[in-house]
């Protein structure tokens, strides 16, 4: 079904609070004039049978989700990482998000770009600083990807920050190269996920 057809079903259904929705149309969603509010909505499941994001990306300028605190996002190419997301402050309140790669071949190597990925979520994960849940699950795990999850020390020159997901607390990355190889990291280092857990699970 396409994203017009979620949104209008969730126009008459406005108290759902769960729901579990297959996207297989690549279109974008026009603007409301009045964005559709669901109050009661807690836990959210999408399987996205299209090329990216941009399709749930543009759903999202359309709709207020104050009550979400679920979401799951199941897609078929690693390259709908890449989407730089521009509506993800909706998800402002998400305290659980699942971003899956359905596993339809065996995996033999990347040639992902690791940098536009990690840029692509950092667009997304911006926008999720209450979240404590995260679960990843890619063809590889990178080290960038590490190092995107990993606390960094404020600048004291500008006080600025790039650290995403602030409250995190359970982390779940998962390489589905691993289901046919050893080699499930991406040129992953031991020091990389050291400073990944130390910068977040320091003992006070």
């Amino acid at each position: 079904m396409s994203t017009p057809g979620l949104s209008s079903f969730l126009r008459m259904m406005p108290h759902i609070e769960r729901l579990w929705f297959v996207i297989d149309v690549e279109d974008i969603v026009s603007p409301f004039a009045k964005r559709l509010e669901m109050r009661c909505l807690s836990s959210l499941a999408l399987f996205l049978r299209t090329e990216g994001f941009g399709t749930l990306d543009s759903f999202f300028e359309s709709i207020e989700l104050p009550a979400l605190e679920g979401l799951q996002v199941y897609f078929e190419d690693d390259t709908a990482l890449t989407w730089r997301w521009k509506n993800a402050s909706v998800l402002e309140r998400l305290k659980s998000l699942s971003l899956s790669k359905i596993a339809v071949r065996p995996i033999f190597g990347s040639d992902m770009d690791n940098e536009e990925m990690c840029e692509g979520l950092r667009s997304l994960l911006q926008n999720t600083p209450a979240l404590t849940y995260l679960r990843l699950t890619v063809d590889w795990v990178s080290v960038q990807m590490l190092s995107l999850l990993t606390l960094h020390p404020l600048d004291a020159s500008s006080g600025v920050t790039n650290d995403v997901c602030p409250e995190l607390s359970h982390l779940v990355l998962q390489s589905l190269s691993s289901i046919w190889g050893a080699d499930a990291m991406y040129n992953i280092t031991p020091g990389a996920i050291v400073d990944l857990v130390s910068s977040r699970w320091r003992s006070p």
